[in-house]
């Protein structure tokens, strides 16, 4: 067994979650499920209906979830927002879901913002809603796909079956000196260490490889980028102290739950599904073409 982005075979058994595996790469540092599902699988969890943008269980409502995208999409205009010094650049968000962030962009001023989602029921959303264009397919499928000055790409990487086919991809429909932006969860945080397997982005055949700070960098150079900036943080940029006291009152409330679930007065399939997130259990990272 190798590892896919560096091919060591120094891989060592993190994770055993439900019925999958996650090794760790000792010498890249890539989180990986092992086996990858095919990719047929791949694409059909996000291909086709609406269920998995509006799965309740999760948290995830893509349709009425307005307040939670804004509030996201300021966030990451903050790190972009230094290398937008023309109105006039073309911009491409690949995994573009509804459409939100091509929507906010355009309140900017900024006029040459497409998407790449391949749902339907995400794409049809964000182009009736918003009016934004977005192609529904997977990226490789788009014909004669232009040329971008800025790529985003907001939690998409984890879920690609092969992401260095992908990147090299993008690479080559960046103009010279153009710049990736993408978010993606950090898969070395004291979150994990505290929760374990009850880390919330510990999702198996759903993300199928979680970077941390040198697996991503491994993975940017080796696909023709050289990192400009890489923050750790999820959805917001919150002080140590804040971030422990949000995953300590977490932990207590969890804790409360597990007692009372032992005396019949919570619900225990409830308490299996509580899962643990910190807004410091992210990477954000701003890459350039070389």
């Amino acid at each position: 067994m190798r590892c896919y982005l560096c091919e060591s075979e120094n891989l060592h058994l993190e994770r055993n979650i439900d019925d999958s595996s996650y090794y760790r790469c000792k010498n890249c540092n890539l989180l990986q499920q092992v086996p990858i599902p095919d990719v047929y699988s791949v694409d059909e969890r996000y291909k086709n209906g609406k269920e998995y943008f509006n799965d309740l269980e999760k948290g995830v409502d893509y349709a009425e979830g307005e307040g939670f995208f804004k509030k996201t999409s300021i966030f990451y205009y903050t790190f972009l927002n230094n290398y937008l010094t023309k109105r006039d650049i073309k911009i491409c968000d690949f995994g573009a879901s509804t459409g939100f962030f091509i929507n906010f962009l355009r309140t900017k001023g900024f006029v040459r913002v497409e998407g790449i989602e391949p749902s339907y029921w995400a794409s049809t959303y964000g182009i009736e809603k918003y009016g934004v264009k977005i192609y529904n397919d997977k990226i490789e499928n788009i014909q004669n796909l232009g040329r971008y000055d800025i790529f985003t790409c907001f939690h998409v990487i984890e879920h690609l079956p092969d992401p260095k086919k992908i990147f090299k991809y993008i690479h080559d429909h960046i103009n010279g000196n153009g710049l990736m932006m993408l978010a993606t969860p950090n898969s070395k945080n004291l979150t994990i260490k505290l929760v374990g397997n009850k880390w919330k982005h510990f999702l198996p055949n759903e993300h199928l490889y979680l970077f941390d700070s040198k697996s991503i960098e491994y993975f940017l150079r080796i696909c023709g980028f050289e990192i400009l900036e890489i923050h750790k943080c999820l959805y917001e940029n919150i002080s140590l102290k804040k971030y422990l006291g949000d995953l300590i009152h977490q932990i207590l409330k969890y804790n409360v739950r597990l007692i009372l679930s032992k005396f019949g007065l919570y619900d225990s399939q409830k308490l299996k599904r509580i899962k643990f997130l910190t807004n410091r259990d992210g990477i954000i990272v701003i890459a350039r073409k070389i």
